[in-house]
C-alpha cells in the first residue's frame, strides 16, 4: 500500500493543488466542484506529484464534459436508477494484501429495464466515490463479478459502440498513471 499523506503535508499540498486549479485554464471552470476528498484521492493517487495529478484532472473532467458530453449529461446520480440496486459494492475492508476489493452483481441488473449506460453510469459514480473513499489509501483494486443470472440479454448489449466507450473510460494506459 502506499503512504497516506500526513495531515499537515496534505493540506499543504492541498493548498497548493486549489491555487493550480484556479490558475489552470481546463480546470478554473471546475473549482467549485472538486471537494477536498476527491482532491486528495487525486494527489494520492499521483504519489503527492503535483503535475501528474493536475494532468489526470483535466483528463478526468474532459471525458466527462468533452468527450462524452451526452452520456455524462444524460446520467446523473439523482436519475440513474441502479445507484440503489448493488450492482457495484466496495468492501469496506482491504483483502489480506491491501487491495481494495469491489464486487459486481450481474443479477442486479435487468437490461430490459435498465440500459447499459445506465449501469455504466452507476460503475463511474461508484469509481468517483472511491476516489474520494477507498482508492486513495491503496494503489491496486481487485474486482469480483458475480456472473450469477447472466443471460445472453446481458451479452447482447455490449455493441461495438458500448465496448469502445467502455474501454475509452475505464482502462487507463500505463504511460497516463
Amino acid at each position: 500500500m502506499c503512504n497516506i499523506i500526513p495531515v499537515e503535508t496534505g493540506s499543504v499540498l492541498l493548498k497548493e493543488l486549489k491555487e493550480r486549479i484556479k490558475d489552470n485554464e481546463k480546470l478554473h471552470n471546475f473549482a467549485d466542484i472538486f471537494d477536498d476528498k476527491l482532491l486528495v484521492g487525486f494527489l494520492r493517487g499521483k504519489r503527492n506529484d503535483m503535475e501528474k495529478t493536475v494532468a489526470c484532472l483535466e483528463h478526468f473532467v474532459y471525458v466527462r464534459t468533452e468527450k462524452y458530453p451526452i452520456f455524462t449529461q444524460t446520467y446523473l446520480p439523482s436519475t440513474v436508477t441502479m445507484l440503489d440496486k448493488d450492482l457495484f459494492n466496495i468492501l469496506r475492508h482491504p483483502d489480506p494484501n491491501g487491495r481494495v476489493v469491489g464486487v459486481v452483481q450481474m443479477c442486479k441488473w435487468n437490461p430490459s429495464i435498465a440500459p447499459i449506460e445506465d449501469a455504466i453510469a452507476t460503475g463511474m459514480f461508484v469509481l468517483d466515490e472511491g476516489i474520494r473513499t477507498y482508492f486513495s489509501t491503496g494503489n491496486e483494486l481487485v474486482l469480483l463479478f458475480d456472473c450469477n443470472g447472466l443471460t445472453l440479454s446481458h451479452a447482447r448489449t455490449i455493441t461495438p459502440r458500448i465496448a469502445i466507450l467502455l474501454v475509452n473510460m475505464f482502462v487507463v494506459r500505463k504511460e497516463e498513471r
